[in-house]
This record gives structure tokens, sequence and C-alpha cells, in this order.
């Protein structure tokens, strides 16, 4: 069901949005897209992967991120950063954060053209010309 609720979501955010904005030629970057799914509802929540691909098929028709960029971070250095006001997915535990975050580094491994994996240890400042750096190599290819 949970896994249905975001798909109906990020749908809604395709039509709506996504999908204009790349009619006018327009970048998108977005927080959150197919790849959460996989890594929250898949990974650390033990649906298949085979399911949450065929409903997102239908969900995005078929649209996907050029580039999913992966901020990696052990979950204990994760957790001292979270806000004291954690949502639903924040308070989960950290052996399920530490599947959350295998769930996006295989998917980072097995599609290696179309992940980023930006080390998120350091600062925010750090953090942010990692990812800019990432963004200028691969564009380039686009």
């Amino acid at each position: 069901t949970e896994m249905l609720l975001y798909m109906a979501s990020r749908a809604q955010l395709v039509e709506s949005k996504v999908r204009p904005a790349l009619e006018a030629g327009q970048l998108v970057v977005a927080d959150r897209f197919v790849a959460s799914t996989l890594a929250y509802q898949g990974a650390a929540g033990g649906l298949a992967e085979a399911e949450i691909r065929a409903v997102a098929q239908v969900a995005t028709g078929g649209l996907m991120p050029d580039l999913n960029v992966v901020f990696d971070v052990d979950e204990a250095t994760a957790a001292g950063r979270l806000s004291p006001l954690l949502d639903r997915m924040e308070s989960r535990s950290r052996e399920f954060h530490a599947k959350v975050r295998a769930g996006y580094l295989e998917q980072s491994r097995r599609e290696p053209d179309r992940y980023a994996v930006v080390d998120a240890r350091s600062g925010a400042d750090e953090v942010f010309a990692a990812m800019m750096g990432e963004l200028e190599r691969r564009s380039r290819a686009w």
C-alpha cells in the first residue's frame, strides 16, 4: 500500500510538473523518485524489485531520470544530522537505514551510468561542490 501511495504521488508529479518542464526544455531536479522506492520499500521494506519497477513504469509513463545522485553517508553520521523532529521514515531503526543505503549503493553498482555516488561525510559546502562537479562532468555527455 505504501509503495502504491508513493507511486500515485509520482504519477501526479510527472504529469503536472516534470513532463511539462521537460517538454519546455527545462532541467528538472527532484528530491526522491523511483530509486527511493527501490531503496526504501524494496531493499529495506522487502517488496520485490520487479513489482516496484512494473508499477513505476505505469506511474511515470516510463520516464526515468538521466542521473540519480546518491549522497552516501554511514548510518551513524546520518543519525547525528537528523532533526529532533523525526518523520516516520527518519525514526526507523539504523538497521532499516543500513538496508536503504545498501539498496541505493546496489542500484548505483548495477547502473553506474545513471547513478553518481557522492561522499556525504564532509560538510555541506564540500558535498555540494562534489555534487556539482559530478553534474558538470556527466552533463557533457547529455
